[in-house]
Order: structure tokens, then sequence, then C-alpha cells
């Protein structure tokens, strides 16, 4: 599996804790998506450094339990690929409506580093 593969494993895990219907739905269709809308590269590290952005879909706001997203998230966390090691936490939450849906940003910085 890729980095950006266990990334998202670790973080379906947690979120899965207080509300495995964010998920995906019955259908099979998924409902969490990884992004990195910033990766910094230093020129003289291979450390990389930058963020993952996660969104999260629901119905209604009452599915968006934020308080225990947080909770469950604030500890930071480590996964590998086996050839690069990447440490995550979370630095905030957002919600907002969005198209007849609310949506959920959860922004982790994260550290890449290879093995």
């Amino acid at each position: 599996m890729s980095l950006r593969d266990e990334i998202e494993a670790a973080i379906r895990w947690h979120v899965e804790q207080v509300a495995v219907g964010l998920v995906g739905d019955l259908w099979g269709n998924k409902r969490l998506a990884v992004l990195y809308p910033r990766l910094a590269l230093p020129r003289r590290d291979t450390r990389i450094e930058g963020q993952v952005e996660v969104w999260l879909l629901a119905d209604t706001p009452d599915q968006l339990p934020t308080e225990r997203l947080a909770r469950a998230c604030i500890a930071p966390f480590e996964v590998t690929d086996g050839a690069q090691n990447a440490r995550l936490w979370l630095s905030s939450i957002e919600e907002r409506v969005d198209e007849m849906k609310v949506a959920a940003r959860l922004l982790f910085d994260i550290t890449i580093t290879e093995k």
C-alpha cells in the first residue's frame, strides 16, 4: 500500500471509533477523502512537512460528532509504507454545509521521513 493509503486507513480507523457511518455508506461509496493541500520539500533535508486534509460527509449536523472526532484524533499517530514514516497530529476541524450535505474538514499536520 502507498503511504497515502496507509494514512487514509489510520484516519479511517480513528473516525470509525466514534462515527462508523461517516467513512462509507451501505452501497460502498466512500465518504472520507484524504488530500495533501501542502507539502514543503526542503532542499537539504529528506524530511517532508505539510498538511493532510480529510473531508467527511454527513446528511445532517447531528451525524458529525465533532467533539468526539477531535478527542479520537487528538493524540499524534504514526504510519509507514515500509520505505517512509509519517507522523500526523490533528490541528483543526471545521464544519460547513455544502450542496445539501454537511462536510467536516479535519486538518492534520504531517512530517514524512525516509526509513
